[in-house]
């Protein structure tokens, strides 16, 4: 069983190293910076997105310069409801507003969305916890749109 599993590895580990695997968001692809940041809207989500975009606020000479304006929206809705009216599921929806600004005078508008359903929870602080891990991640891919989005342009 170990000698399979070593194997399985080794395998792996060939195979990545000689396809010629570069990651998508590696320092080369990337040819631009942000020199300030603003945001609006829900402080939770933002600091999510602050935290993802932190790296890439580094001064570079010969690199494309952008102010963001970013103003982010988070809702909970009930999606359905039981027989007794009782919450059933929710619906978690986070859209962002991203207003790019070169330093050209270049603008670029961007909204990204993305939702998650939500079953309810007979712990309520369950329930929480899944909803502050699942708001956390959708800020995360969020992020990464944010920046897939300038690395197309």
């Amino acid at each position: 069983m170990i000698k399979v599993k070593n194997i399985f590895i080794l395998i792996s580990f060939i195979l990545l190293t000689s396809c010629g695997y570069s990651p998508m968001l590696s320092s080369e692809k990337i040819d631009f910076y942000f020199s300030e940041i603003n945001y609006e809207g829900n402080q939770q989500i933002n600091n999510h997105i602050d935290d993802n975009l932190r790296k890439y606020r580094n001064y570079n000479e010969g690199k494309k310069n952008y102010k963001l304006n970013i103003v982010s929206d988070y809702q909970k809705k009930v999606a359905n409801k039981d027989k007794n009216g009782n919450p059933k599921n929710y619906n978690i929806l986070l859209n962002v507003d991203v207003n790019y600004v070169s330093i050209n005078g270049e603008e670029l508008k961007k909204n990204f969305r993305r939702n998650f359903s939500l079953e309810t929870k007979k712990k309520k602080i369950d329930e929480k916890n899944i909803e502050k891990k699942k708001r956390k991640d959708l800020s995360e891919l969020i992020s990464e749109d944010i920046i897939f989005y300038l690395t197309s342009k």
